[in-house]
């Protein structure tokens, strides 16, 4: 709830609910990654990085916190680090983190794990389901704005249930404004 909160645009409220939820149950993986997803959809990066860290300390195969830790790194421009989180996510069941590797490397100034990822993507088969976002993704990491606002039109036209997590991503910052990543 605190993150659908959050992605409508009413973040006090959703820290306020997640640091509710986090007094009856301060062990949670679930909630401290919560907490750290909004501190990062909230611009404090390095508070989002600290509380992820946290969470990692005392859950060390906690997905999720690897997924997301991974975005706060890149943000924070700490490529290689994102990367290894993002391997990690990817190992332990998280297959999008890979996307997430491939734009760390790409902000590293390897755009040819990107670009070999979003081949990769792009000729999956037919019959499996690859996200829109995956590829708008890879696109903006490459800086091919176009592109990329295809794909997140794309994703906004399928109903895609991860662009409400997109349009609070502060990867996505310079893509705020495009209609494709409005809510209709």
């Amino acid at each position: 709830y605190a993150l659908c909160l959050s992605w409508a645009g009413e973040p006090d409220e959703a820290m306020d609910r997640a640091e509710r939820a986090s007094i009856s149950d301060p062990l949670s993986p679930l909630v401290g990654t919560t907490i750290g997803v909004l501190l990062y959809q909230q611009r404090r990066v390095d508070d989002a990085i600290g509380q992820l860290r946290r969470v990692l300390a005392r859950h060390p195969n906690y997905t999720l916190a690897h997924a997301h830790l991974t975005r706060a790194l890149i943000s924070a421009g700490e490529y290689e680090r994102a990367a290894l989180h993002a391997a990690t996510a990817s190992r332990l069941g998280q297959p999008f983190s890979a996307v997430f590797g491939a734009f760390a490397s790409a902000r590293a100034g390897d755009r040819s794990k990107a670009v070999s990822t979003l081949q990769e993507l792009l000729h999956v088969p037919a019959k499996e389901y690859v996200s829109p976002l995956a590829i708008a993704y890879l696109y903006a990491a490459l800086e091919d704005r176009t592109s990329a606002l295809h794909w997140f039109g794309e994703a906004k036209r399928i109903r895609d249930p991860l662009l409400c997590q997109a349009r609070a991503d502060p990867l996505l910052t310079d893509f705020r404004s495009a209609p494709e990543l409005r809510a209709t």
